[in-house]
C-alpha cells in the first residue's frame, strides 16, 4: 500500500512509520513531520477540514519519499534547527502549509500545496524568509492564476500590449475582464514583471516571471499542470489580444 493511501486510511500520522523505516537516519525531517502531525491531530477540525489536512499531509510525505527515492537529500542548513521559542523554520512552514490547505476552497489548487512544502525541504538555496513570502503569495492566488504562471513559464512571456490602456475601453473584452484582473494582480504581486521597464506599468507590452515567480513555479511544480487547462488560459489571452488588435 502506498504511503499516501496508508495515511489517508489511518489518519494524519499513519504513513510516517513507513517513511521512518525506509529512511531512519533523517531524524530532523521525521521529527518535524511527527511534531506537526501530532499537533494537527489534536486540533478541533470539521470532517471536511480533517479530510483536507489528512490528504495534504499524506501527499507531502509521499512527495518527500519520491524525492528521497530518486537520490535527493534534504537540506543540511539550519532549516530544521530550533530557533525562536524553540520552533524551527521547517515546523513553521509545514504548519503554515497545512493550515492554508485546510482553508483552501479550490481543491484543484490545494493539490499543489504538497509540492510546495516538500520541495521547500530540499531547496537549501532558499532562505526561510523567501519561502515564507512565496507561501503567503501562493495562498492569495486563484487556481487560474497558477495556470497563468505555468503559461508564462512555458512561453517565456505573456503579451499584454495595449491591455492597460485599452481593455477597460473596449466593451468586447468585458467577458475576459476577470482574466485581465488576474494577470494584473500577478504583476502587482511581483510574481510577473516587465522585463524592459522595471516595475512601471506605462507602456508595458509583455510580462515574464519575476525571480519570486520563478521560485514559486519550481517549488509548486506548476510546469506539470494539465495541458488542456493551460491551453484554455492561452485562448483567453489570445482572445483579448485579437479583440484589441481589431480596434487599432
Amino acid at each position: 500500500m502506498a504511503i499516501e493511501e496508508t495515511i489517508v486510511k489511518s489518519g494524519i500520522s499513519g504513513g510516517l512509520a513507513a517513511l521512518s523505516t525506509a529512511y531512519p537516519a533523517l531524524s530532523p525531517l521525521l521529527s518535524v513531520l511527527q511534531t506537526v502531525g501530532d499537533d494537527m491531530v489534536s486540533r478541533a477540525l470539521s470532517a471536511y477540514e480533517r479530510s483536507r489536512v489528512d490528504r495534504t499531509y499524506a501527499e507531502i510525505i509521499n512527495k518527500i519519499k519520491q524525492k528521497l527515492d530518486s537520490g535527493l537529500f534534504p537540506r543540511t542548513d539550519d532549516y530544521w534547527a530550533p530557533k525562536y521559542e524553540g520552533i524551527s523554520d521547517a515546523k513553521i512552514l509545514l504548519e503554515g502549509v497545512l493550515i492554508k490547505a485546510r482553508d483552501e476552497y479550490e481543491e484543484k489548487k490545494r493539490r499543489y500545496f504538497p509540492n510546495l512544502c516538500a520541495n521547500m525541504c530540499f531547496a537549501e538555496h532558499l532562505a526561510y524568509e523567501r519561502l515564507n513570502t512565496i507561501l503567503k503569495l501562493f495562498e492569495q492566488l486563484t487556481y487560474r492564476q497558477l495556470l497563468i504562471l505555468a503559461y508564462v513559464s512555458r512561453n517565456k512571456e505573456i503579451n499584454i500590449e495595449g491591455w492597460e490602456s485599452n481593455v477597460r475601453l473596449v466593451s468586447e473584452t468585458d467577458k475576459y475582464y476577470d482574466v485581465y484582473c488576474e494577470v494584473l494582480n500577478l504583476y502587482n504581486s511581483n510574481l510577473l514583471r516587465n522585463p524592459q521597464q522595471g516595475w512601471s506599468s506605462k507602456g508595458v507590452s509583455s510580462l515574464n516571471l519575476s525571480p519570486l515567480g520563478k521560485d514559486l513555479v519550481i517549488l509548486a511544480e506548476l510546469d506539470n499542470m494539465p495541458e488542456p487547462e493551460i491551453s484554455e488560459v492561452a485562448s483567453y489571452i489570445n482572445a483579448i489580444n485579437s479583440i484589441l488588435a481589431s480596434h487599432k
